[in-house]
């Protein structure tokens, strides 16, 4: 259920679980906190909205607009994130395990200490983006751009206790970088 009857800006109050944003303007919406889990945001703009500590857990945000979103700390575990744009977005220490995230976009964004734990990145931009203390255990990197990333005590390896290093992924061609300019 929403509840947009109010003139009042948008926020936590006015969205249950489960609720179909689909393709709803809900850019600079203040969501701090929400309990959004199951939510349908299916090509919704986002565009500045706050959700720091939302519960977006199976959340389908498939085609939104996420560009300059803050997600810190939000609970995005198995969410449907697919060609989305989440350039220049903020998702420090989010919760991101088993998201779907094939060809999104994220360059630039700030991902410290976020968990991507068995993620599907494939094709992703991740060009630019700050993956310090980030955990990538498991994830699918095939073909993703990590051109100019920042991967300072980032967790590569697999749930078997064997971790790779990014030469051994890029020999995989797991991850790539572009062709130099």
């Amino acid at each position: 259920m929403v509840d947009l009857t109010d003139d009042d800006p948008i926020d936590a109050t006015d969205i249950e679980p489960g609720a179909d944003l689909s393709g709803m303007d809900l850019s600079n919406a203040n969501l701090k906190g929400a309990n959004l889990e199951s939510a349908n945001f299916k090509s919704a703009n986002l565009k500045g909205a706050t959700l720091d500590g939302a519960n977006l857990k199976n959340a389908n945000l498939d085609g939104a607009n996420l560009v300059r979103v803050n997600l810190t700390g939000a609970n995005l575990r198995g969410a449907g994130l697919y060609n989305l744009d989440l350039s220049h977005a903020i998702l420090d220490r989010a919760d991101l395990t088993e998201a779907f995230l094939h060809s999104a976009n994220l360059s630039g964004a700030y991902l410290y200490g976020a968990n991507f734990s068995m993620a599907n990145l494939r094709h992703a931009n991740l060009s630019e983006v700050n993956l310090t203390d980030a955990d990538l255990t498991d994830a699918d990197l095939r073909g993703a751009n990590i051109y100019r990333a920042k991967l300072d005590k980032v967790t590569i390896g697999t749930s078997a206790g064997e971790y790779a290093s990014l030469s051994e992924l890029k020999r995989q061609g797991a991850v790539r970088e572009p062709d130099d300019e």
